[in-house]
């Protein structure tokens, strides 16, 4: 039975390229009708009669539909495109079922995109906003939790600590002898240790600091790591007493100051003034063993004694600079391979009999001491404390995607209701539910996919913001393939989830009276503006959500910058120095100390200039034991106090604008023959002679001790948000001479690194071949010391803010579309007298009662979600009432706002124009 003359005879002609295949197709969906009612015994004319049912009653608007579906541009295109794909011949035609039926469906989907280009507009720019937050944070996790660039088989890789026997302590540097016990146990197929170093690199004309480590021989074939050029160590260059003065070199180190050439390799450098033979490249972006920390240069553990020499303090108590023969001082950490027929059990059994038997032939240096082992990067480092930041800010941006695709699922629903016309024909013509199905998905993961792409270029642009809120800058945080493939999969799970519900919504509705468009539409309408709304409520739920997070963490980063730190960070800045690479001796280097400060006094800009060992807030202390009674520090240490000191040059105390609350400074005249004196904290003053003055009292151990010359206020010292910090005290620089210093430099208002040249000026005429290394602000040392609460106030506020834009686009479209579906209610009300302002009341009151709603679920979720934030706020409560109800009004203010628009449109409708329309 041929059907085609029936449909040419129901439908007006048409004017497509198509119209062959669409008369083909509808022709053989009345054919399968027919043979169906033959094989139920139905006679040839009804089988004929039930057939033709299927076809709509006015041909002509089938006609229509069916043109204005295959008229744009790219459906001309697609034609052109499907009349070469008929033309081609298939060997076997079932091969190609499935491929045909994806380029169908996608010339289908790039038809209907093309032919909203708002719609189209306004979904991808969603999707890109919700896929490209989460991009840009995976690009964080991908750089820093992910990537071992260099390093082969890291699952095989630990890195073992030294430990306390009572628990207390975890993870704690190894002494080189500990070191050499490990490696010689053979517990582990190979071990390695190292440390990081600074050293000068002489260029010529002036002298750079670099980042470095002393490795031993064995520490790139452990890692696994094949240099890009040249070779890495070998044994005889890490032999102890006849050390080769060779180095490997960074890959960037190569690109930047070598050329980039393969000449590099045998050229010399000079480093602390000593020639070194570059025999190899790193590969790129490879940073060694531990994250964050980029060196530059890699050379050998036997030559400690020339570029990793003691303090001068370690260095009188030991008696000499040889580190690699000293048991007690722990300065190296370790990584090692694990031996594959070994388990964890038996290395952690192998571990604590060595650590049992270094206790008992090294009592005192290995009597409290034993060994960790973990697997890579989950010892301390920028992973280990990156880690709870970084999930956090996942779940901040899975949040906002969730909004994103709450908003595409939204237009996606009501564009269902504005086809559901064109659905129910290509129902009517044979379309099954899996094909209508796989058509909608196509549509909708094609557009997440787009969005997807876009939001990798959103997350490329927006690095800076990674780096801005704190990430190190050593961190390479490039877009690579792994972070586009999270970007494309995310996109596509987006579009299928917002695909799901006008799949669902569409399925529910009936043919014949969307053809008809009878009732079923307004059912359809219905179950539609249900499932906005319910998004709605979902996005404003969420939302404040992530805002009450931003508001906690922005309330932490507000009670930080509100510290009273106990002198000023600003206009001061700071920049190292180190005279152990030059060999100064202690009394020369004192005199280059002198000297350097009194240029740097002396020169225009300047009001104050001083020198430390350990800069404020950077993370480092020294403490020492006190004596509580002035008597020897008993062994059970009963009359034992732990302080933190600072040995501190004369002006370091007007460079940081920290006042003397008596007593003195200290002074030129307080040189190494003079008597030893000390300046304290006001707590410690009151700790140790409580009630009494200070000034003139002895401080130490009971066996060397200092006069107490001047007291000075308590300050916050190792980190900016340090929980009750020890009590502390200052020694002169003349007298406990440190070989390496922090020159400390005040300046008048305004930014101090412009003294960034005198100090260099000052620092050359004294030496010129001392480097001056890591210049920076005290105030960026202050925002480092912060930078977990500043990241997290920053992202979290940021997405915070995107989920707030999302969901008020969200609260607009869905009170602008309840407003457009009441327009004849609107004019009908307005037409019995009712007063514009009850019609805007009433438009306003329906979208503030989803706000509301909205608001309920969201301040019950954060309730229940808030306390795991705990350790990370400072001085605010996870339950924090203030920002709860200020979030609270900030989300309902702009939901107002959002509703006013509709409302206001509302109220001014014309009831003569809305009941005419209707």
């Amino acid at each position: 039975m041929d059907f085609r003359r029936h449909l040419r005879n129901h439908l007006l002609p048409l004017t497509i390229a198509r119209e062959p295949e669409i008369v083909d197709e509808l022709a053989q969906h009345l054919q399968d009708l027919y043979d169906e009612a033959i094989a139920s015994g139905m006679p040839h004319d009804d089988a004929v009669a039930r057939a033709l049912e299927a076809l709509p009653d006015e041909g002509a608007q089938l006609s229509r539909d069916l043109e204005t579906a295959s008229r744009s541009l790219p459906a001309l295109i697609v034609d052109r495109w499907q009349r070469a794909d008929l033309e081609t011949p298939r060997a076997d035609s079932a091969r190609f079922t499935m491929l045909t039926d994806l380029k169908r469906d996608l010339r289908y989907a790039l038809r209907m995109l093309a032919a909203a280009p708002t719609f189209t507009a306004i979904v991808v720019i969603t999707l890109a906003l919700g896929v490209g937050a989460n991009a840009l944070i995976f690009t964080a996790i991908d750089a820093i939790l992910l990537r071992s660039a260099g390093i082969t088989q890291t699952s095989t890789l630990v890195s073992v600590y030294n430990a306390s026997t009572d628990g207390h302590e975890r993870f704690s540097s190894v002494s080189f002898p500990d070191y050499a016990d490990l490696r010689d146990a053979g517990i582990y197929q190979d071990i390695a240790a190292y440390g990081g170093i600074s050293v000068s690199l002489d260029s010529g004309a002036e002298t750079e600091s670099l980042v470095g480590e002393l490795v031993t021989g064995n520490y790139f074939q452990v890692l696994g790591t094949a240099p890009a050029l040249g070779r890495t160590f070998l044994p005889d260059d890490d032999r102890r007493g006849s050390p080769a003065h060779v180095a490997v070199v960074s890959y960037r180190f190569w690109q930047n100051r070598l050329s980039g050439t393969p000449a590099a390799i045998g050229r010399e450098v000079q480093l602390n003034g000593a020639p070194y033979i570059v025999i190899g490249v790193a590969p790129p972006r490879f940073v060694g063993a531990t994250i964050g920390r980029a060196p530059d240069v890699w050379v050998p553990m036997a030559l400690q004694q020339e570029l990793r020499p003691p303090s001068a303090g370690l260095r009188r108590s030991l008696g000499g600079s040889d580190l690699l023969g000293q048991r007690g001082p722990r300065w190296l950490n370790m990584v090692a391979r694990v031996r594959p027929d070994t388990t964890e059990a038996h290395r952690a059994a192998g571990l604590d009999v060595l650590a049992r038997r270094l206790q008992a032939e090294y009592p005192q240096t290995n009597q409290p001491r034993t060994f960790n082992a973990v697997p890579l990067g989950e010892g301390p480092g920028v992973r280990t404390s990156s880690r709870p930041l970084l999930y956090m800010l996942a779940a901040s941006v899975a949040l906002v995607l969730l909004i994103a695709c709450a908003n595409v699922t939204s237009l996606l629903v009501a564009r269902s209701v504005s086809r559901r016309r064109e659905t129910a024909v290509r129902a009517a013509v044979g379309a099954g539910t899996g094909r209508l199905v796989r058509q909608w998905l196509t549509e909708s993961v094609l557009l997440a996919l787009i969005g997807g792409i876009c939001g990798v270029l959103l997350a490329r642009w927006g690095a800076p913001l990674l780096y801005l809120a704190g990430i190190p800058p050593d961190i390479d945080l490039a877009v690579n393939v792994r972070v586009l493939l999270f970007a494309l999969v995310v996109g596509a799970a987006s579009g299928v989830i917002s695909g799901l519900a006008p799949i669902l919504d569409t399925l529910r509705t009936d043919t014949i009276s969307a053809l008809r468009d009878e009732g079923g539409a307004v059912a359809t309408g219905i179950r539609a503006e249900r499932w906005r709304r319910a998004f709605v409520v979902f996005q404003v739920a969420v939302s404040l959500m992530l805002l009450v997070g931003a508001g906690l963490f922005l309330r932490t980063l507000q009670n930080a910058y509100a510290i009273d730190l106990g002198y000023r960070v600003d206009s001061t800045m700071v920049a190292d120095i180190n005279l152990d690479v030059r060999g100064y001796s202690q009394e020369a280097g004192g005199g280059v100390y002198r000297q350097i400060l009194e240029r740097l006094r002396s020169s225009p800009g300047v009001t104050a200039a001083g020198a430390a060992r350990v800069t404020v807030l950077s993370g480092g202390a020294r403490t020492v034991s006190v004596s509580l009674d002035g008597q020897r520090i008993r062994e059970d240490l009963g009359n034992n106090l732990d302080v933190r000191v600072n040995v501190i040059s004369d002006g370091y105390l007007q460079a940081l604008g920290i006042p003397l609350l008596r007593g003195r400074d200290f002074t030129a005249g307080d040189g190494p023959n003079a008597m030893r004196v000390a300046i304290v904290s006001q707590s410690l003053a009151h700790r140790l002679w409580p009630g009494q003055d200070a000034i003139g009292r002895a401080i130490g151990d009971g066996v060397t001790s200092s006069t107490v010359v001047g007291i000075v206020p308590d300050t916050v010292y190792r980190n900016a948000l340090e929980r009750e910090p020890p009590p502390f005290y200052y020694i002169p620089l003349a007298q406990n001479y440190e070989a390496g210093v922090a020159l400390h430099v005040r300046s008048a208002p305004g930014d101090p690194l412009a003294l960034l040249p005198a100090v260099r000026a000052a620092v050359h005429d004294v030496d010129p071949r001392i480097a001056v290394a890591r210049p920076q602000r005290l105030r960026d040392v202050f925002d480092q010391s912060i930078s977990s609460q500043r990241m997290m106030a920053t992202l979290v506020g940021a997405f915070g803010a995107l989920a707030l834009l999302l969901a008020t686009v969200g609260v607009y479209g869905i009170m602008e579309h309840v407003a457009a579906q009441r327009r004849a209610e609107i004019g009908i009300r307005l037409a019995l007298g009712a007063a514009p302002g009850s019609i805007f009341g009433l438009i306003l009151g329906e979208g503030l009662r989803l706000v509301a709603i909205g608001t309920a679920i969201g301040l019950a979720a954060a309730f229940a979600t808030t306390r795991y934030l705990q350790t990370l706020l400072f001085g605010v409560d996870p339950i924090d009432m203030t920002t709860f109800g200020s979030v609270s009004l900030i989300l309902a203010a702009t939901a107002a706002l959002a509703c006013f628009v509709p409302a206001r449109r509302a109220m001014s409708v014309d009831p003569a124009v809305a009941l005419r329309g209707k």
